[in-house]
């Protein structure tokens, strides 16, 4: 079991709750033909996520997976499931908080939509043009 987060470009997903969640069904289905690991298909944006939040949270896998023996920075790998305008992340729950906090602040930063798969409620939020967050309704 893992604590699942996801980003994703607001200017390539629906801008309403009810068709941003049948899209999401449909992306969660990992269909596409390309490698889910390697950041080099997704939005700009998103590779620039990627490359800020893998300083605090390596990833297990693909071109930039950690190589090292570190228990410290082991306790802290994350499965990135990378797709052409999302970015999918699986948590350990040790760092579920932590996590949470990192991932929200960094997706603001690079003005992307924030999506807590865990959370019981629906949690979407998306960057206004000044790049405060707003519920997505």
């Amino acid at each position: 079991m893992s604590f699942d987060l996801m980003v994703f470009d607001k200017d390539k997903a629906p801008s309403s709750k009810a068709d941003f969640l049948k899209w999401w069904k449909a992306q969660s289905k990992w269909e596409d033909d390309h490698d889910y690991e390697d950041p080099a298909i997704t939005t700009k944006k998103l590779k620039d996520w990627f490359k800020d939040i893998i300083d605090d949270y390596p990833p297990m896998n693909g071109p930039y997976a950690y190589e090292g023996d570190d228990e410290e920075i082991e306790d802290k790998l994350v499965d990135y499931c990378i797709g052409k305008s999302l970015v999918y992340t699986s948590f350990p729950w040790s760092e579920a908080e932590n996590g949470y906090y990192k991932v929200k602040e960094s997706a603001q930063k690079h003005k992307l939509g924030f999506f807590n798969v865990s959370s019981n409620k629906v949690e979407i939020l998306v960057p206004d043009d000044k790049g405060c967050f707003e519920e997505m309704k």
